[in-house]
């Protein structure tokens, strides 16, 4: 069976907690900036060779407030951005983009 980001899970079946984005500020770069609900992974489990528009708002000056799966809070700063071409605006000058150094979605506890 294919894994999926349409459904929930149960705690249990992530392995960092600590370190898996429960949620965090969130927008996309549409003709301007749209405030949104969801944070993407920086690539669709079900679709590897679609990549999702990044939907991380670093509107606090340069950082984004992200809860941790473990209920911990932290500041964020923004590492990488990029379009698909879906949205006409550029993510980068929104403050749109993703955190931390690998292009996985680790983060989003998804290898």
């Amino acid at each position: 069976m294919i894994e999926s980001d349409a459904t929930g899970a149960r705690r249990s079946k992530f392995a960092s907690p600590s370190s898996t984005i429960a949620f965090a500020d969130a927008a996309l770069a549409g003709d301007e900036l749209i405030e949104y609900s969801f944070v993407e992974p920086r690539k669709w489990p079900q679709r590897p060779r679609l990549r999702p528009d990044p939907s991380i708002h670093f509107r606090h000056r340069g950082r984004a407030n992200v809860v941790w799966l473990d209920g911990h809070v932290g500041a964020e700063q923004m590492s990488y951005t990029r379009t698909s071409g879906v949205f006409k605006a550029d993510p980068e000058p929104l403050g749109i983009g993703w955190f931390g150094a690998d292009d996985d979605n680790r983060l989003f506890d998804y290898e």
